[in-house]
């Protein structure tokens, strides 16, 4: 197994697993940028979409609450940097804005 891969599986464990533990769901990851691309530098962050129902009619600072710990635990556990995005399943399909169509297009779905 490749570095990446073992790396997009441990991302992926280490976000269902705290999502588990809080009740809420997931509906996709979506790694993109410079690590989705294969062109990341050794100060790169990992970019990040997590996607969930749950955070249907949420504000983004509610959003951030619900999921409260994971980059915590997404460094912590690859000795990593994270950007962290969180949308709703309907903001993720019917979305527009540029990071989503950017993520859509190039991004590396790990889950969902």
């Amino acid at each position: 197994m490749g570095k990446k891969t073992s790396l997009n599986l441990k991302v992926r464990e280490i976000v269902l697993g705290e999502f588990l533990r809080k009740n809420l769901s997931v509906d996709k990851i979506v790694m993109f940028g410079s690590h989705a691309r294969g062109r990341q530098g050794p100060e790169s962050d990992i970019d990040l979409i997590i996607v969930s129902r749950d955070f249907r009619g949420k504000k983004l600072i509610e959003k951030v609450e619900l999921a409260s710990g994971l980059n915590w635990q997404l460094v912590h556990q690859t000795k990593k940097p994270f950007d962290l995005l969180y949308y709703s399943d309907l903001e993720w399909r019917k979305g527009s804005s540029l990071i989503i169509t950017a993520a859509k297009r190039e991004g590396k779905v790990i889950y969902g």
